[in-house]
């Protein structure tokens, strides 16, 4: 089964409404979360958790206008009140996480296949990332959640796409890591790369919702 775990449990600080949670954002008259979970149906993901917790209520409802034939959808509902971190959400959930699973950002429109990215995984790596201008060489460094060096000078600038394969193990092996940053770089293993040919559509930002919005009407996404 391929499995994506979307972290949409944060507010939407840089958005055009602070209030408003980054899934039930308007797209093209529908929430932004309605798009992406299609989007994962349509690239091959069987089951998709979604983790949720300030304004959960508009977000059940933002979820309920996706339009699925067959991705399973299961939601992890926090407490309202101080914000949890994506690893100590991971955890929550680790009994039901597939061995190897996707990790989508709550606030990015996935830009290649989860199943593309699960094969890309092999044995000796912590996680695979999905990123736009990467060169040849799929061995990369993480540092304070940034792609610093992918050991090739001319491709040092690589994007980090907001989805990655992941190993169950090494979620559990991260427990003390408690922000996104401190997560990635807590891996003893390397990590390794699948190239993909442009950044992602995302909605983090008064800029990014508005290139969301015209790919929207253009039919890109």
């Amino acid at each position: 089964m391929i499995q994506a775990y979307i972290p949409h449990g944060g507010i939407g600080i840089r958005v055009a409404d602070p209030r408003w949670p980054k899934g039930a954002v308007e797209v093209a008259g529908r929430p932004f979360v309605a798009w992406q979970l299609e989007a994962l149906e349509k690239l091959g993901a069987d089951q998709a958790i979604v983790r949720l917790q300030y304004r959960w209520r508009e977000m059940i409802r933002a979820i309920g206008e996706a339009r699925l034939s067959r991705l399973d959808v299961l939601v992890d509902v926090l407490p309202d009140g101080n914000m949890i971190e994506v690893p100590t959400a991971l955890r929550r959930v680790a009994s039901i996480l597939e061995p190897e699973f996707v990790l989508l950002h709550g606030d990015v429109y996935p830009v290649c296949s989860p199943r593309m990215l699960l094969a890309a995984l092999d044995h000796d790596a912590a996680g695979v990332m999905a990123c736009a201008n990467a060169g040849p060489d799929n061995n990369v460094t993480v540092r304070f959640g940034r792609v610093i060096d992918i050991h090739n000078p001319e491709t040092a600038n690589a994007h980090d796409c907001g989805i990655y394969a992941l190993r169950r193990e090494c979620v559990m092996e991260a427990r003390r890591s408690e922000d996104w940053s401190t997560f990635l770089d807590s891996f003893r293993r390397r990590w390794a790369v699948l190239n993909v040919p442009s950044r992602p559509f995302e909605v983090g930002s008064r800029d990014g919702i508005q290139a969301v919005r015209a790919a929207a009407e253009c039919g890109e996404l």
